[in-house]
């Protein structure tokens, strides 16, 4: 942890030193879990931010049905994963499939 020096009005210091006092816990954890539940939801509304000014950004994904191409990709799913396990049970008996 590093030290460093804050400057707070009279109402946010009482309120401080109240729910530290109620918690049994140091100011400085008070104050710590404060900046954590800020920093947290600032990184969250910067991430959809981001996406919000992203989102249809790239043309050729505007006219795609975002669920329609999922299901499509989703529809390989059960043929890969045969022809992954038919070759992953030949490779452990030693056997291939005549």
């Amino acid at each position: 942890m590093e030290r460093t020096q804050i400057y707070l009005t009279s109402e946010q210091k009482a309120a401080l030193e109240a729910l530290s006092r109620m918690r049994s816990v140091p100011m400085a954890d008070v104050v710590r879990e404060a900046v954590s539940e800020y920093l947290a939801r600032a990184g969250a509304e910067y991430r959809l931010k981001v996406l919000e000014e992203t989102f249809a950004s790239v043309p050729e994904w505007r006219a795609v049905d975002g669920v329609e191409y999922v299901r499509a990709l989703r529809s390989g799913w059960a043929k890969r994963e045969k022809e992954i396990r038919g070759h992953g049970s030949e490779g452990r008996s030693g056997q291939e499939a005549e």
